[in-house]
Formats: structure tokens, C-alpha cells, sequence
């Protein structure tokens, strides 16, 4: 693929969506600039989840969870990933993200996980 992508874990559109301005909306506004983030069914599927848990949605509406899936699924895209890795031992949810950057050849993650910072694919 000729694009550049980028993964984004879960915890840090969560972040971002708890805390416009914070940290994680300005590593994700950083990352837009130059990449296209880019989901699987498993990772989309696990951020709508986690957006849905109570602790979340008790801080939100279920129309500003809605509407932020949408600007998250307008600006990236879908693929199928390839990859099926078992390299992080710590949370092996994780792995998902790393075959996804290794499918899409991206050069990194944005992750707030520490177990998965110095994984080189």
C-alpha cells in the first residue's frame, strides 16, 4: 500500500473523546496532518464497545458517541487485516493493533500501552 497510514489504539480515542484539547486529540490532530488512520472490523468494533461501557456513557450522550464514531470512521479507513500477530504477551487484545500497523505497513501506533512502546514489526 503507497498510503500512510497510521493505527490508533482504542484507549487513545477514548482519551480524545473524553478530553478535547487533552493530549490525545492533539496526537491524533498531529497524526491527521500527515496520515489516514485506518481501522479493522476488530479494532472499530472494539472502540463502538468501549464508547458504550458505562463509564463512558455516563459522561456522554448516545448521540455524542454516534457522532463520533462517524467523524472517526469519515476520516480513516477499513481494511482486512492480514497479519495475525502474538507478540504482546501483557494484553494480548493488543495484538490486533500490531497486525493492523504490520498489514498496512504503518510506522507506528499511537497507543497510550505502555507493553507495546519498542515493538518493532
Amino acid at each position: 500500500m503507497t498510503a500512510r497510514y497510521i493505527v490508533i489504539d482504542t484507549n487513545v480515542w477514548i482519551r480524545q473523546f473524553l478530553s478535547p484539547g487533552g493530549a490525545a486529540d492533539a496526537a491524533i490532530t498531529k497524526a491527521l496532518e500527515r496520515y489516514t488512520p485506518v481501522f479493522d472490523l476488530d479494532t472499530f468494533e472494539e472502540l463502538r464497545t468501549r464508547l458504550e461501557r458505562s463509564k463512558v456513557a455516563k459522561l456522554s450522550t448516545p448521540e455524542q458517541r454516534q457522532a463520533y464514531l462517524a467523524g472517526a470512521v469519515e476520516n480513516s479507513v477499513f481494511v482486512e487485516r492480514t497479519y495475525q500477530v502474538k507478540r504482546v504477551l501483557e494484553d494480548p487484545d493488543d495484538n490486533k493493533f500490531l497486525g493492523l500497523a504490520m498489514t498496512v505497513g504503518a510506522p507506528n501506533i499511537i497507543s497510550g500501552d505502555a507493553h507495546l512502546e519498542g515493538i518493532k514489526h
